[in-house]
């Protein structure tokens, strides 16, 4: 049985979150709960660039679990164009760690 979590809305730069203290509550609950595939469902940073760099961190300290990142509207305030977005090579973005 293949196990799924999805987040989004985590916000964390506007709850004022440290991001290194997330990603190591978010490893060890995905982890304990034996998740195979995480799905980041948007809004993490109001900087795509920030959110991309968390998606990538987090599923580094954790390959046995795939990562997927969709971008949300705060994501895309900064650090990405509308037109970047839309290509289908910004696919690859998306995707973090594709272990499964």
């Amino acid at each position: 049985m293949v196990r799924l979590a999805i987040s989004s809305d985590n916000h964390i730069d506007i709850n004022l979150l440290d991001p290194e203290v997330v990603i190591s509550e978010q490893v060890a609950f995905l982890q304990h709960q034996n998740v195979n595939i995480y799905l980041i469902a948007g809004d993490l940073f109001n900087d795509f660039r920030k959110s991309q760099q968390f998606a990538q961190t987090l599923a580094a300290k954790m390959p046995e679990v795939t990562v997927k990142f969709i971008a949300g509207n705060h994501d895309m305030v900064k650090g990405i164009s509308y037109a970047e977005l839309e290509t289908r090579m910004s696919l690859n973005i998306f995707i973090t760690n594709t272990s499964m």
